[in-house]
């Protein structure tokens, strides 16, 4: 997007958002033009750091900006923040006001600054000991087990993974990754090893997505669908004593399994630190032992093995949806540096627990 700090001066001003924000922090409050810092600018979204003055007190605040609601992504963040099920509500950061059609269809949300988790914890295995409970609740919330949801009541605002809608999407990114498999191939660039594996992969696709009916069986639940370090956040109280984790930019929020989210948070974390590979098993096993026990506690009981359910959602994601991404930006030749850690590790991991899951 072609946001700068000048552009949302005046804009602040044209919409009154001081007037608009009296509700949350009261009157006399104003935008402090000198500190305004973009943190990151895209075609989906440009997000910026503002400084609010009230006397002689600052506050720190974040302005997200979706470009438009035609991309899919962009609305359901926009439904879950207008309309958050009740029951997830402690886990946004406060928002604090939604401004829609502001220019070019643009919508405006003002929400409470949080600090990621990398900036504030030293980066450890350990801190998945830290998340994890938290995650696990957020599973339990709306997990089936507990809980009765109404599909046809959320697929306004968060899509259903097993839905007629998920199947489609994820059929044409399987066609993608395929695609892309069959390019690469042709390229030449290849070695024979790798040569093998893609051609298993292109030969397991080619009748569509791979699904594991354990993981439907083992229950769903809504869950984040993008669980990095960035969108893993620290809230604290204003004495900074006590420490609340809270979650952002909810877009790839779906009703499907919370093992997804568990693979993301740990198993990806993992392929880009080598320091940790080591003991990759190791982390897995206390981390789903974790996640399962903490389930447990809010009444989730689980009868399949735990480390398969992890194992199959990792391998379905990574054919549903990661690999395809991370050859898109080769193929396309946009190819960032997680392209070249990441591929060689989603190959083995497939060429392995494949094989252990009857796929090969």
């Amino acid at each position: 997007m072609k946001m700068n700090s000048e552009k949302i001066i005046k804009t602040w001003d044209r919409k009154h958002f001081s007037k608009k924000l009296e509700p949350h922090f009261g009157k006399g409050i104003s935008l402090v033009a000198s500190d305004i810092v973009c943190l990151k600018d895209t075609k989906k979204s440009s997000i910026w750091k503002l400084s609010i003055r009230k006397e002689d007190t600052s506050f720190p605040l974040i302005l997200k900006i979706l470009p438009s609601l035609d991309m899919l992504l962009n609305k359901v963040e926009l439904h879950m923040y207008q309309h958050p099920p009740s029951e997830l509500t402690s886990f946004f950061p406060g928002i604090f006001h939604i401004e829609p059609n502001v220019s070019d269809g643009e919508t405006w949300i003002l929400v409470q600054y949080v600090s990621p988790v990398r900036f504030e914890w030293k980066m450890s295995p350990a801190i998945f000991e830290r998340i994890i409970p938290v995650i696990s609740l957020l599973h339990a919330k709306t997990h089936e087990q507990v809980y009765t949801i109404k599909e046809q009541s959320i697929s306004e605002v968060i899509p259903i993974y097993k839905s007629k809608e998920g199947l489609t999407k994820r059929k044409r990114l399987v066609k993608g990754t395929r695609s892309y498999l069959e390019q690469a191939i042709e390229s030449g660039d290849l070695q024979q090893s790798e040569k093998s594996i893609y051609k298993r992969i292109i030969n397991l696709l080619s009748s569509g997505p791979v699904t594991f009916p354990e993981l439907e069986t083992a229950g769903h639940s809504i869950i984040h669908g993008d669980l990095h370090m960035r969108n893993i956040c620290l809230a604290k109280n204003p004495a900074g004593n006590r420490e609340k984790l809270l979650f952002i930019d909810w877009e790839s929020t779906e009703y499907t399994s919370g093992w997804f989210d568990l693979g993301h948070l740990v198993g990806v974390l993992i392929e880009f630190r080598p320091d940790w590979q080591k003991e990759e098993a190791d982390i897995l096993k206390k981390c789903i032992t974790l996640y399962t026990s903490e389930l447990k506690k809010h009444g989730i009981v689980l009868t399949e093995n735990p480390i398969k359910l992890y194992k199959m959602a990792y391998v379905q994601r990574i054919l549903d949806r990661w690999l395809h991404y991370q050859l898109r930006t080769v193929i396309l030749k946009n190819s960032p540096h997680s392209a070249d850690i990441l591929i060689p590790r989603y190959l083995d991991k497939l060429d392995r627990w494949g094989k252990e899951l009857h796929l090969f």
